[in-house]
């Protein structure tokens, strides 16, 4: 959710009435930075549309669980989530029976106001903690992610994201 800045300003004024007149106080939008999962999936008795589907739900419930139940508390900003907390909760899912390959791509807004991506497939990478670029920044899962289905349960190793996989019209 995204204020307009004539909402913004509304709500800076209205605020104005009610703190001390030595606090600075400032309404800001958050900034979201996406999360993207890239990975192999064998499915457990579920037509493998079906579990896509489920799957993309379900990583919309681990990274913003305020949007269905309404909690704001739950709203983690400037957060963090371990890469291993991502792929146990893939893991874990009910209707999956195995998972290989996965590789988790951050596109992160760094203090500049550029965009950088991370992707933990990379050789370069050894870091765990997957953080926002910013102190106003929340991380959430996009839309789609690109799930192959597979058959047998056989190990890949993760795949470093090529640029258009990114669909880079659609992020830049």
């Amino acid at each position: 959710i995204k204020l307009s800045q004539a909402d913004i300003s509304a709500i800076n004024e209205y605020i104005k009435n009610y703190v001390s007149p030595f606090l600075n106080l400032e309404i800001i939008n958050p900034i979201f930075e996406e999360i993207w999962i890239k990975g192999k999936v064998k499915f457990l008795n579920i037509p493998s549309g079906k579990g896509v589907f489920n799957l993309n739900k379900d990583l919309v419930d681990f990274f913003c669980p305020w949007i269905n139940d309404g909690n704001l508390e739950n709203i983690n900003v400037g957060g963090s989530f371990k890469r291993s907390e991502i792929i146990n909760f893939i893991k874990t899912r009910p209707y999956i029976s195995f998972i290989t390959g996965i590789s988790i791509v951050h596109i992160k807004i760094n203090s500049s106001g550029n965009k950088e991506i991370y992707d933990s497939a990379s050789e370069d990478n050894t870091k765990n903690l997957i953080k926002t670029g910013s102190k106003h920044s929340i991380l959430i899962p996009r839309d789609y992610n690109q799930i192959e289905i597979i058959e047998n349960e056989k190990y890949s190793p993760p795949e470093k994201t090529n640029f258009s996989d990114l669909n880079i019209e659609q992020n830049f």
